[in-house]
């Protein structure tokens, strides 16, 4: 699934090993080295894996012959392969409900086909594709960028609740706090509110045009009538949601990759491609801080509890990469660590323990304990990593080998 600008949630322990409040957690249990314990052959082209919550069932999405296959997670046990289109191509896993009960597999002709985790059963299609979120009564809207409209639908029973135009090309869209959806379109260059009932409110053009897909979904800022918006040709706009105008355009100097709200609401964190780390005070909308990244930033992670960040970039022409650890309360890098190796795609484990990369060039995972930060392990999988997903209690990785036609699962050393 793609990263995007959205809103972290609390935890209780952030990643470097302190708790925000309360008493300080007990002593972690010893390290292991990391090692992979299976390998699993599934279709002929993996693609991006997805855990359920309880951490039970794998799914995989098979790009070659356009099916999803069904792993029990703890015997690495193929259970089910289900078919998803008769093009013998399937494109990906487009998105999950929150609670993991419904995934949403983009089957290259007619939309989107429908899989009820619980049943482990293809229940149902939908007719269109693109961006979604998922509101607490049940029902979803999503941007269809072929039809440039917003659709409103059922997530149980899959009926269409409403439909309504919106631009040429809507690209992303959010519920913010305020009870509103605000859409992205990237042909039009515009962002448009509208309320859960699908009713027009306005539609402003922005300054600067965000490319296809900008950063992400604009997003609110807590206790103000605002959404911040952060555009690939290098600002933050700014845009008041009561008037529906532009407030503010704030320069950023380089092309944001990555834009995060603190816990707090008063930063918003936006990493740049010319090596940045920009923290902007939400309050008064500027820049406060520019921290210096090496090489060209491409993924960054907030610790569970906002203590940190963890901002991954490359350098060297991608033949190094480096992690710098953060700290959000002064904006200081407080260590470094440098990997002798590109990365292609990077996960953080729910307890902010690991961190686990891997790279599309070599058939190795990297696994680093963020206490160091240090490299624990790389571990040979024998294929070419495409994706990953970790365990929720960050005990394995699931990763996809591409090339290799099957799913390695990697003990990170932890009980």
């Amino acid at each position: 699934l793609a990263a995007t600008a959205a809103f972290l949630l609390v935890s209780s322990a952030d990643g470097v090993g302190n708790v925000c409040h309360g008493s300080p957690p007990p002593s972690p249990p010893p390290r292991r080295a990391p090692s992979m314990i299976a390998k699993l052959a599934v279709g002929s082209e993996p693609l991006q894996p997805f855990i359920t919550p309880d951490g039970r069932k794998l799914y995989v999405v098979d790009r070659g012959p356009g099916t999803v296959s069904v792993i029990e997670s703890a015997r690495v046990d193929l259970t089910a392969v289900l078919p998803i289109t008769n093009e013998q191509y399937a494109t990906g896993l487009d998105s999950a409900t929150p609670d993991g009960r419904f995934l949403y597999v983009d089957d290259s002709t007619a939309g989107l086909a429908i899989i009820d985790t619980a049943s482990a059963a293809v229940v149902g299609r939908l007719p269109f594709r693109g961006s979604k979120v998922f509101a607490p009564d049940g029902s979803a809207y999503a941007a269809d960028s072929t039809s440039g409209t917003v659709v409103h639908f059922n997530v149980s029973n899959q009926t269409i609740l409403g439909v309504t135009h919106v631009g040429q090309q809507p690209d992303t869209l959010t519920l913010a706090r305020d009870g509103n959806l605000y859409v992205t379109d990237s042909v039009t260059h515009a962002v448009a509110g509208l309320t859960t009932s699908l009713k027009f409110l306005w539609s402003v053009a922005l300054l600067n045009s965000p490319g296809p897909g900008g950063v992400g979904p604009p997003f609110a800022i807590p206790g103000r009538p605002v959404i911040y918006t952060a555009l690939q040709t290098g600002t933050l706009d700014i845009i008041d949601v009561n008037r529906g105008t532009i407030a503010k355009v704030i320069p950023l100097g380089g092309r944001p990759v990555s834009a995060n709200l603190s816990l707090d609401g008063k930063s918003v964190f936006v990493a740049t491609d010319n090596g940045s780390l920009l923290v902007v005070n939400t309050q008064n909308d500027s820049i406060t801080t520019r921290v210096a990244i090496p090489g060209s930033p491409y993924n960054v992670f907030m610790s569970p509890g906002g203590r940190v960040e963890y901002v991954l970039s490359q350098s060297s022409g991608d033949l190094e990469t480096t992690l710098s650890v953060v700290r959000t309360a002064d904006h200081q890098i407080i260590s470094q660590l440098k990997l002798n190796a590109s990365s292609f795609a990077a996960e953080l484990s729910r307890d902010g323990r690991t961190i686990v990369l891997v790279d599309r060039s070599s058939p190795v995972v990297t696994v680093i304990d963020t206490a160091g930060p240090t490299v624990v392990g790389r571990v040979k999988v024998g294929g070419v990593p495409e994706s990953l997903v970790l365990a929720p209690d960050g005990s394995r990785a699931y990763v996809s080998l591409a090339g290799d036609s099957a799913i390695a699962v990697i003990d990170l050393g932890y009980a």
